[in-house]
This record gives C-alpha cells, structure tokens and sequence, in this order.
C-alpha cells in the first residue's frame, strides 16, 4: 500500500513537491498463508493498495526524482497476462529537500467523501469469488454479498478460496512439509473484518 502525502491523518494528492511524508508499505512475498480479501473501505489517504504477490522496484534517479513501481508476480492472476505487470507506477519529485513545513502540511482529504473517487485498488480474490467487476470496489462487493446471503454463505466462499488455493498453488505437502495452506491472522491490527477462520485453522468463527 502507498499512501498520499499524509500528516495527521490528513492527506492530498501531490507527489510532486509534497508537503508531507508519503509512506508505501511492500510485503508482498509468497507465503502459506493466504490474505484475506479486502473488507474494510480504503482511506481517503491510500493512493493505491493491492492484495496481489509481487516486488516494488523503487529506483532513485538523482537528488530529486524517485520513481515507485509495484509488480504484480501473483499465480492467481487473471487474466495471466496480467502477470509480470506494473500495477502501481508513481513520481515522487522533491526540489527542496529538509523539514516539512507544519503550516504547508495537507487539511484536508484526498479524496473526500462523496466526491470522485477512482478505484485505487487490486484485489487477487476478485475474478475467483466471482463478486463485483471492475467497476466495483472489493470491499462493497464483499458487503453487499454478506447483506444478501449472510456470513454464513461468505464463509463458504473464503472455503472455496482455500481449497482452491490448496489444488492450484501447490497442493499437498508443498509449504514447507506442510499440507495445507491457512488464513493469515490479521485481526490484531484491524485490516480484517474479524478473520472468519480461527488462526492455525479452518474453524468458523461465524
């Protein structure tokens, strides 16, 4: 995830001379455990967010000009042309270089609520879950499918995920001798609506 430049929660959309820091956040290595589809709505201060295996090439270029691309090597990927390609690709310019400037520092959003606002996301577990398209975002996909069908029926789909994550991405025995693939517990840090599986297995928390 690479957010706008951000101080105190507030945000806007330069990258060019930006008037505060703007923070990218890379751990897309592949891993046993898989992430859950995005539930929870993106801030107004996140420029872009993925949930997609791949590497960042961040290649600085001289004293002002940085430029940050994220690449997308994701074996879920579809269609799989799609694999190999450059997901997110920024600028960030910077001709004065030091402390920022408190007075200067971003008031108000970047993309306020109610106003344009472009889908600034990939989620892998889109095209497999079958919810939504490519003009909706993955979180309101997600929300209106467990309005309609309830929780019960969205643990079935993330069931479905696993087991098809288990036949195409390795199957058994593949993870480090281990047999099955699980859900990565990320309800600590509130990225996920509440995790549906319990960690270290398939126990339904609904």
């Amino acid at each position: 995830e690479r957010s706008f430049p951000l101080y105190q929660n507030k945000s806007d959309r330069s990258t060019v001379n930006p008037k505060a820091t703007i923070y990218a956040v890379s751990g897309a290595a592949g891993s046993r455990e898989m992430h859950e589809p995005f539930t929870r709505k993106q801030p107004s201060w996140s420029a872009f967010r993925s949930n997609t295996f791949g590497y960042t090439v961040l290649t600085v270029c001289n004293y002002t000009h940085l430029h940050w691309q994220q690449v997308s090597t994701d074996p879920t990927s579809f269609p799989l042309a799609n694999y190999g390609a450059v997901i997110d690709d920024v600028w960030i310019v910077q001709h004065s270089h030091g402390p920022f400037s408190l007075e200067a520092a971003p008031k108000g959003e970047a993309y306020p609520e109610g106003g344009d606002n472009p889908i600034r996301q990939i989620d892998h577990w889109q095209p497999l879950l079958g919810l939504g398209g490519d003009g909706q975002r993955m979180e309101d996909s997600v929300a209106e499918f467990r309005d309609q069908h309830g929780d019960a029926a969205w643990v079935e789909k993330l069931c479905m995920l696993q087991d098809w994550a288990e036949v195409n991405l390795g199957g058994p025995m593949t993870w480090k001798g281990r047999s099955n693939v699980e859900w990565e517990d990320v309800r600590e840090d509130g990225s996920s609506d509440g995790a549906a599986f319990a960690w270290e297995s398939r126990e339904t928390l609904v």
